[in-house]
């Protein structure tokens, strides 16, 4: 493993909290202090007695029970005293079958079977179409999940540790394939792209980072690609502990962490083959609904899949769109921002997407809809029409409200310093004052650019100053426009 990568670990260590019992527990292994054996049988009852009453309950008690099984395996006591500890829990994770409705859960049981020492990870996941593997990252329908970035490091970083433990070809193959798949679909770039195939409700920033962390450092053990391997020390560099909140970071992560530093030094390094050319980009981007252009120094993603996450992103240097998407009302509530659109394995499944593009000149548009405020599918529909050129991003909305008709914003989430809207009023980050009124022109601030926001026509307009820590994707300002229904909403951002 990279120096970088034991220089983090070494910090995490150093940091850890051992108020809570489990983390206490691995932080004596971290140390290579022998685990008592009552320690574990304690940390065992708590988890067999974990309460499960939904889909997230089930896949926090595989959670817990993954990481309980890894802190025995890495405690120094032998696998025949413990295993009995674990093989009730087992059979309490199949009474709740009816809950293991997602992929996730299912890759989860299978590690969960291996270190048990019922069944090996082996190479029935890399043996799947890995178009599926790819999509298939936590929804309840086999052709509705969207590409989590979290999620599907997570599957790379367990693939790819059980590859180099078992020394198997194929999980390896297929750990560096989707490392390069999230690199491509969220890392691409000096900034993750993190309002988008997430929604903002339970996105922790910490464990993201922790994840993608683990997953290029992984990368740059398995593979040769220069990108790939880059993208670890890059990730570090922006990323070091003072972005973390050492204790929200799942201890899993920490876990692995260890086993992965652990495996690398007591293993053959064992390489990917490359990559597994199952489909192409083009294909890829049109089953996901998804335009990545970048022009001179704009960079601009669009997708049209998402689950209460963003229609897009937008970078200029050091000013960016983390989020832009429909947001119904009251502002700030993030279950009620964003589109509700899922792809589909079926080839071709944004049959309304449109691309035409040079290279300076892009135009990209299809529809999407929205988040509803029930359980229900929304009835209203947006209609996105971007062009992007070496000057400017114009964007052009057309909301369809089939049904009783609702208050609507297009929301942009920022990360700048500062915001200027017209010469009235100056907004500082993290600040409590805020601009409400007709729109106008404004301007966020960067170091070293800037991003100028122009409506055409007159709205209510609002720019709100943000905490830009863990809530809302970490972003440092909210601007929101009322868009009407049946009428074009033009924006240039330039």
């Amino acid at each position: 493993m990279t120096n970088l990568f034991q220089m983090a670990f070494t910090k995490f260590l150093e940091n850890l909290n051992e108020q809570d019992a489990f983390i206490a527990a691995c932080k004596k292994v971290f140390f290579h202090e022998m685990l008592p054996l009552d320690d574990i049988q304690n940390l065992a009852g708590e988890c067999f007695l974990f309460q499960v009453d939904s889909e997230n309950d089930y896949l926090s008690l595989e959670i817990r029970t993954l990481a309980l099984l890894l802190l025995s395996k890495l405690s120094f006591q032998k696998k025949a005293k413990t295993l009995d500890l674990f093989i009730p829990i087992y059979k309490r994770i199949l009474s709740f079958e009816r809950y293991n409705v997602t992929s996730k859960s299912e890759l989860l049981k299978q590690a969960i079977k291996d270190l048990l020492g019922l069944e090996e990870f082996d190479s029935f996941y890399a043996n799947k179409d890995l178009q599926k593997t790819l999509l298939k990252v936590g929804s309840t329908s086999d052709d509705k999940e969207l590409p989590n970035p979290e999620t599907l490091a997570f599957k790379a970083i367990l693939f790819g540790t059980f590859g180099i433990a078992s020394q198997n070809q194929k999980l390896v193959d297929a750990s560096v394939e989707i490392a390069s798949f999230v690199y491509e679909l969220s890392m691409k770039g000096d900034k993750a792209k993190l309002g988008l195939w997430q929604a903002e409700k339970g996105f922790n920033p910490s464990s993201y980072y922790m994840a993608m962390l683990l997953l290029f450092n992984l990368a740059d053990f398995l593979t040769s690609d220069k990108v790939l391997k880059k993208t670890f020390q890059i990730l570090w560099e922006k990323f070091t502990l003072d972005n973390f909140q050492i204790n929200t970071v799942p201890p899993l992560y920490l876990l692995l962490m260890f086993w992965i530093e652990k495996l690398s030094r007591e293993n053959p390094r064992i390489l990917s083959n490359g990559c597994i050319d199952t489909f192409s980009s083009s294909e890829r981007d049109r089953n996901l609904g998804v335009i990545q252009k970048t022009i001179q120094n704009r960079s601009l993603t669009l997708t049209f899949s998402g689950n209460h996450s963003g229609l897009g992103s937008f970078e200029k240097n050091d000013v960016t769109v983390v989020s832009f998407g429909p947001h119904l009302t009251p502002l700030g509530e993030s279950s009620l921002f964003g589109i509700y659109r899922v792809p589909s394995l079926n080839e071709r499944a944004f049959k309304d997407l449109v691309i035409k593009e040079d290279d300076l000149h892009f135009e990209g548009s299809a529809w999407s809809r929205l988040v509803s405020r029930t359980d229900m599918l929304s009835s209203h529909w947006i209609f996105t029409e971007a062009t992007l050129t070496d000057k400017a991003l114009f964007l052009n909305f057309e909301l369809k409200q089939l049904g009783e008709k609702e208050s609507v914003y297009m929301a942009f989430f920022v990360n700048a310093k500062k915001a200027r809207v017209s010469s009235l009023c100056h907004l500082q980050s993290k600040s409590l004052d805020r601009y409400e009124g007709k729109s106008d022109k404004v301007v966020f601030d960067g170091d070293t650019s800037s991003l100028c926001f122009e409506l055409t026509g007159s709205t209510d307009m609002q720019v709100i100053p943000l905490e830009g820590q863990k809530y809302f994707w970490q972003s440092d300002f909210l601007i929101a426009y009322k868009i009407n229904s049946d009428h074009n909403f033009n924006l240039k951002i330039s």
